[in-house]
């Protein structure tokens, strides 16, 4: 049985508003640039999706083709746009209306929305057309472990047979402090008290919530969806064990 949680709403409620107050950190969260820390600095944010999408790219076994990518937790492109590079259009998923329209906003900018389909998260109809379906560290901020599965099956069923999918979520928290996360405890506590969430945030506190999912169902979970694991790399921060996982669909 799935562990689930009473808090997909507030989950949702967590990255539309930050999707409206400080949307790139929310994407990439580098402690200096809280409030608006990336408008100045927004080359180099998009470099670095630049720099992950290539070393995705290269652990692949193949290039099954290059016509549509999916990125999964698109937030303001960061990733979205990398993918570009290479493949002809991409499915731009995100929980958050906020986010996307963001990125919509700034595809315009780049002269890409053209190329670029955004869709929320339950809109999305899987359709088997896609090359590649990407998530880099975006299903640990679901708001439960069937909802993580629940866009592994998604993900799965929208690669067309031989398409490729590469998702990162960790498998195990290492220390006290990230299993009984803290800061969310305190954010969802204020929320309960009437705080908005803008004013947490300048308090410091984002609500963003960390998720991990066994290996072991992560495996079974694609497999059953009709993807072949080709490779796993695992690695570790002060806090989490991570792990990456390469697939192809197959069925």
């Amino acid at each position: 049985m799935h562990r689930s949680s009473a808090r997909p709403s507030l989950q949702h409620e967590v990255w539309e508003a930050l999707g409206t107050d400080d949307p790139d950190w929310a994407v990439l969260t580098d402690p200096g640039r809280r409030h608006g820390g990336w408008d100045d600095h927004r080359e180099e944010f998009y470099a670095s999706g630049r720099s992950e999408v290539a070393d995705v790219l290269a652990s692949l076994p193949e290039l099954s083709g290059t016509q549509r990518a999916m990125d999964w937790g698109s937030g303001t492109g960061r990733l979205t746009f990398a993918l570009l590079e290479t493949y002809d259009q991409v499915t731009a998923v995100d929980v958050s209306r906020s986010m996307l329209s963001t990125l919509v906003d700034r595809a315009h900018q780049f002269g890409l929305a053209g190329r670029i389909r955004p869709v929320l998260v339950p809109d999305l109809r899987p359709d088997g057309q896609h090359d590649l379906a990407l998530s880099l560290l975006v299903l640990q901020h679901a708001a439960d472990e069937a909802e993580a599965l629940r866009a592994l099956s998604a993900m799965t069923a929208s690669l067309r047979i031989g398409g490729c999918l590469v998702v990162e979520i960790p498998a195990h928290a290492l220390t006290m402090s990230a299993r009984l996360q803290p800061r969310y405890r305190a954010y969802r506590a204020a929320r309960m008290m009437g705080f908005l969430p803008a004013t947490l945030h300048r308090r410091g506190l984002s609500g963003i919530s960390m998720l991990c999912v066994p290996e072991a169902l992560v495996r079974h979970t694609l497999e059953s969806a009709g993807a072949q694991i080709v490779a796993v790399n695992r690695w570790r921060d002060s806090a989490h064990e991570y792990a990456r996982y390469v697939a192809r669909r197959t069925r």
